[in-house]
């Protein structure tokens, strides 16, 4: 019986260093053995891809807008409809949009509320702010020449470009930035109405 009380107290005495390890130290050592492996997690910001112009960076040279557009779409019109119909929601999403430096913001604010999710449908906030930045894009490189198109921009831009001009999309933003300007036409309304104080 003394056998095993001293061998219950080697184990314990063996058992107590690693159990008495702090959060602090399995941090530190986390760390230390993340810097040795040369790996940290990644995180996207401007400063992390470069800039202001960073997010353009998460497009890469192979994001079609064909792959996204009709979901994107579908997003975008299902979101100015709440938004035109739920004047909380786009005060409150107005309020921190207005304060927002970056796409990178406007995803987290995005995914912050369950109606916006919702609204967005299947896409996530990334994929809905790297759709419209690909559209935006496409929309200003329509007004190139094909030729010009070809020669000068990225393989996926010249073909975003030449989706929208194909699928008439000048049309669809138009009629969407039209429900898109009655949500801040009604918004200045209220406020013009109900001023802070």
């Amino acid at each position: 019986m003394n056998a095993r009380a001293a061998a219950l107290l080697v184990v314990a005495a063996i058992a107590t260093p690693v159990s008495a390890q702090t959060l602090a130290d399995a941090a530190r050592l986390a760390e230390e053995q993340r810097a040795a492996a040369g790996g940290t997690s990644r995180t996207y910001s401007n400063a992390t891809l470069g800039g202001a112009s960073g997010y353009a960076s998460l497009l890469g040279d192979n994001f079609l807008l064909s792959d996204y557009f009709d979901a994107y779409a579908a997003a975008r019109t299902r979101l100015a409809a709440y938004r035109l119909s739920h004047l909380d929601l786009d005060m409150w999403l107005n309020e921190r949009v207005v304060k927002a430096k970056d796409r990178f913001d406007l995803e987290s604010i995005y995914g912050q509320d369950k109606s916006v999710l919702q609204a967005l449908g299947r896409m996530t906030p990334r994929d809905y702010f790297k759709t419209d930045l690909a559209f935006s894009r496409a929309l200003e490189d329509v007004r190139l020449a094909p030729a010009d198109r070809e020669a000068n921009l990225p393989r996926a831009r010249a073909a975003n470009a030449q989706y929208v001009a194909t699928h008439d999309l000048l049309s669809w933003s138009s009629s969407t930035l039209k429900t898109e300007q009655d949500v801040e036409t009604r918004r200045e309304s209220y406020i013009r109405r109900y001023p802070r104080r």
